[in-house]
Order: C-alpha cells, then structure tokens, then sequence
C-alpha cells in the first residue's frame, strides 16, 4: 500500500475489529478514480478452505465479482512457499471441493 501511495493512489484499510460483519482488508482508489478492493488471506502450506471468509465477505465479493470481476481479488499468501497468488472470488468458489477446500500451492 506504501508503493500504491507513492504512485498517487488513495488506500485505505478499514479497522473492522468491532463491526458485526467483514469487510474487505484494503481499498484502493487510482489516479483516474477506478475503485479495487482486496481481501487477503494467509494458509500454512498448500490449501485453502473458503470456511476463511466470513459470510459478509462472501457476499460482497460475489456481488463485486457480479457487477465486474475486475475490481476486486483475493491474494492468498503461502507461508511455507513464502509466495501468494491472486484470485477472484469466483474463480475460488468455483474450485473447491466439497468440503471447501481448494490446492492452492
């Protein structure tokens, strides 16, 4: 977000700590004033369980993805693999299984 900030972008990152529902982690603004939301998620090792979002980040990614998948993206950190790797909400829920968990490494 430091770097977004450098480039002229609006971040914000919302303390929900005593809201009953979720948001999403980060918000970002462009230059051009185009809005983008991430979520980020961190697993151990390989696999990820959609059980990780709580319902009202459940549905406002879908309704996101829904109105235009470019605007908002799930980064999924791996500790073990020290590396992430970025998502749609569709395109997780669409993966797993079902029990909800996805391979993500």
């Amino acid at each position: 977000m430091k770097k977004l900030r450098a480039e002229w972008f609006i971040t914000f990152h919302p303390q929900d700590v005593w809201l009953a529902g979720k948001f999403l982690d980060c918000h970002i603004v462009s230059p051009e004033w185009n809005l983008h939301w991430i979520e980020f998620k961190k697993i151990q090792w390989a696999t990820f369980n959609i059980s990780q979002f709580e319902q009202s980040q459940i549905f406002l990614l879908r309704e996101l993805d829904k109105r235009n998948p470019d605007v908002a993206r799930v980064y999924i950190y791996s500790v073990k693999a020290r590396d992430y790797k970025v998502f749609t909400f569709t395109e997780l829920w669409e993966a797993k299984n079902s029990k909800g968990w996805i391979k993500i490494f």
